[in-house]
């Protein structure tokens, strides 16, 4: 278990879990293991944009204007790396969920929640319906396919 006081998202990052500590506000599932971090889920999403080279927030307009998605956008951290992750719920909220589509092998209902299941064999249930994961699921991978093309 590694702790850090700021998480940079790469390649490896699998899920930005809310969690509840005196000193941690977001568990870490990577495919190197569990890191912990101080900052909130929202917060290592926002700064890992930055460091791609623009805002979150410029990043969610450019896919709202190009794709007319309107809520829980998908945010394309690095679309050189193909690095998008995926939000469970408003972003806003401190117990929204980030998963990354590059990890996703397949998706369950499962009662009134999904179970994710990972290219490394772990697996996750996430607060949040099968359609509305599906959906979430589908303007990931349009995203990405747009920008793959504009190369």
């Amino acid at each position: 278990m590694k702790k850090y006081a700021a998480y940079t998202i790469s390649e490896s990052t699998i899920a930005l879990l809310p969690y509840t500590h005196m000193e941690y506000q977001t568990k870490i599932l990577d495919e190197k293991g569990w890191f912990y971090s101080k900052q909130t889920c929202w917060e290592v999403i926002k700064e890992s944009c930055v460091r791609d080279g623009a805002t979150y927030s410029g990043k969610r307009d450019a896919i709202k204007s190009l794709f007319s998605y309107k809520q829980n956008i998908p945010i394309l951290i690095d679309k050189e790396k193909r690095i998008c992750a995926i939000p469970s719920k408003s972003p806003e909220r401190w117990d929204c969920t980030w998963f990354f589509y590059a990890h996703v092998t397949g998706y369950e209902q499962h009662d009134n929640t999904t179970l994710l299941h990972f290219r490394n064999g772990q697996q996750f249930q996430l607060d949040s319906t099968y359609y509305t994961t599906k959906q979430q699921l589908h303007k990931a991978a349009h995203i990405i396919a747009y920008f793959q093309l504009q190369k």
